[in-house]
């Protein structure tokens, strides 16, 4: 009703990988219909593109995190069907597989570390994803993401993260020690400005 009265249409960046990977159907959508695109700092050849920064990541207080020993797994469930085409897994073999990574993370710790390993989730995402219960290990703690995040960072010692995702960029900007599991040739699908930083990271 705005737009039809002639309001400008401003959309703000509010995830990772927007500006970062060098197709997402969903940015592409967002460029087309705003009169301007607020991102993260970054800019293209699109006009409407306005480099900005994180309000959200701006204001994080960095923690100190030595004596924590928490390790939490940031698990990403994905949908039984396509949403938007990006770098996430395409079939479900490879969303099945994204899914053990937890498994195989936690197999490959030291046995005294296994008792401190946990993985979050999004409680909210798992009834669009019928194969979660199948093929996640029952004796692995879990975190349904009920919790604030805000909350549990300050109870870890290091983040795992099985995407290129917010959560990545906001442990990292909290000072976290954080590892980022990519799958092979991921590096390929970023844009030369973004793969210079992703390389010495």
């Amino acid at each position: 009703q705005k737009i039809k009265n002639k309001s400008k249409y401003i959309i703000t960046q509010h995830g990772g990988k927007l500006g970062t990977e060098k197709f997402i159907s969903n940015l592409d959508t967002q460029l087309n219909l705003a009169d301007t695109f607020v991102s993260w700092g970054w800019k293209n050849n699109k006009k409407n593109v306005y480099p900005f920064y994180s309000l959200k990541f701006s204001n994080l207080k960095k923690i100190e995190y030595l004596k924590k020993k928490k390790i939490i797994f940031c698990q990403n469930i994905y949908s039984n069907y396509l949403s938007h085409i990006d770098g996430n897994p395409f079939s479900l073999n490879e969303k099945i597989k994204k899914l053990q990574l937890a498994n195989i993370f936690y197999e490959n710790l030291n046995k005294d570390l296994k008792k401190y390993y946990i993985i979050r989730y999004l409680e909210s995402l798992k009834k669009n994803c019928y194969y979660f219960n199948s093929f996640s290990y029952k004796k692995i703690s879990k975190d349904n993401g009920k919790k604030n995040f805000s909350k549990i960072i300050h109870n870890a010692r290091i983040f795992v993260h099985d995407k290129d995702s917010t959560t990545f960029l906001e442990t990292l900007s909290y000072n976290v020690p954080t590892l980022l599991i990519l799958k092979k040739g991921y590096l390929s699908q970023l844009t030369k400005t973004a793969k210079k930083h992703y390389k010495l990271l």
